[in-house]
């Protein structure tokens, strides 16, 4: 039989210390694709959970973590993830995570549980499973940067699953603008505001819920300097686009309810959205701060917005260089860029223009 099926009925030893080496020795050698494949052909999921289960009750041990990194290895592929799900690992996994004594390392629990949730079947599972929630809710207080990281990448992933019980959490949108406020970690802010747009793009159910947090916290004041406009209002025009692209993509899904439209038509948010068009930064970005601008100010109003925006322009070519002028454009579609060519009131030829 292969290696790894024999290394595996030492996982259900009785000796620890035959445990502990049999599980290191399986952890090194689960790196390599052909180890994974064999696995499979094994039940070493069950002794994997037994191990984990039993690691509360196991002085020093380094058994535990070494399970959770076979978890990880064999997490590698979609076969594997599918595999460790079906076997019912994730319910000693969260269970390790919730235990506040358990001596494994938190963000490896983590870790593992992400892998786990990048495959659909995976989030169904652990969204069944609301202690998750408890359990990386619980690491994202953790004042070791790394901890939260993997905290907040868990919710990442699992704020995509249909019916998210995350929104059922009463202090989750507190949690996520604490962190959009006070943050100081990019990645940390990226993984924040995915988690709220993927918790916006929950139905009408999803930005319902949200906007019902935010009016208890704070009212639904569209102007509050801590509230969830005015934060996503700072993202968009945020120096990464990724941050920019799910500000806007919650902000797109928001106004689609009509207490999100009433309360972001009351606030700044269309004329950011204009501007955001037209500095045309991605592709995404663009098109979702275009739909949510249309969504909030209607079409006419929309349009109005972006040419108030464009304004004067400075003609670049060799003859006028520097010299502002007034300018006519062709058309919406021309002014989503911020290179283009209108025609120039009053001139003969058509210029190549930028904005000033």
């Amino acid at each position: 039989p292969p290696l790894i099926a024999v290394l595996s009925t030492f996982l259900g030893s009785d000796t620890p210390q035959a445990v502990e080496q049999a599980s290191g020795l399986i952890a090194n050698l689960m790196m390599e694709p052909l180890a994974r494949k064999s696995a499979q052909e094994t039940n070493m999921p069950l002794l994997l959970s037994r191990i984990l289960n039993a690691a509360p009750f196991v002085g020093e041990w380094a058994a535990p973590d070494y399970a959770v990194a076979i978890v990880m290895n064999f997490a590698e592929s979609d076969n594997g993830r599918r595999f460790l799900v079906r076997s019912g690992i994730h319910f000693s996994l969260v269970g390790a995570l919730c235990y506040k004594n358990c001596k494994i390392s938190k963000e490896s629990l983590a870790w593992a549980l992400c892998n786990l949730s990048m495959l659909e079947e995976g989030r169904r599972a652990l969204n069944s499973e609301t202690n998750v929630y408890e359990g990386a809710l619980a690491l994202n207080e953790s004042t070791l940067l790394n901890e939260k990281i993997a905290a907040l990448a868990l919710l990442r992933n699992l704020s995509r699953v249909q019916h998210c019980r995350l929104l059922h959490v009463p202090d989750i949108l507190e949690v996520l603008l604490t962190e959009l406020r006070t943050g100081q970690d990019q990645t940390c802010i990226e993984h924040a505001v995915s988690v709220l747009r993927n918790l916006c793009a929950q139905g009408p159910e999803g930005p319902q819920k949200i906007l019902r947090l935010e009016k208890t916290a704070r009212g639904l004041h569209a102007h509050h300097p801590d509230g969830l406009f005015s934060l996503l209002e700072k993202l968009l025009l945020s120096a990464s686009d990724v941050q920019a692209e799910s500000a806007s993509a919650a902000l797109e899904h928001l106004s689609l309810v009509e207490e999100g439209n009433r309360a972001l038509k009351r606030s700044n948010m269309a004329s950011v959205l204009a501007s955001v068009v037209l500095k045309d930064r991605t592709a995404d970005l663009t098109a979702s701060s275009s739909r949510a601008l249309r969504s909030i100010a209607g079409e006419a109003e929309a349009e109005r917005l972006i040419m108030s925006k464009v304004g004067l322009f400075k003609v670049v070519d060799q003859q006028q260089s520097g010299v502002p002028v007034q300018i006519g454009v062709q058309s919406l579609a021309s002014a989503t860029s911020s290179t283009f060519t209108p025609i120039i009131i009053g001139a003969s030829a058509v210029h190549r223009v930028n904005l000033i």
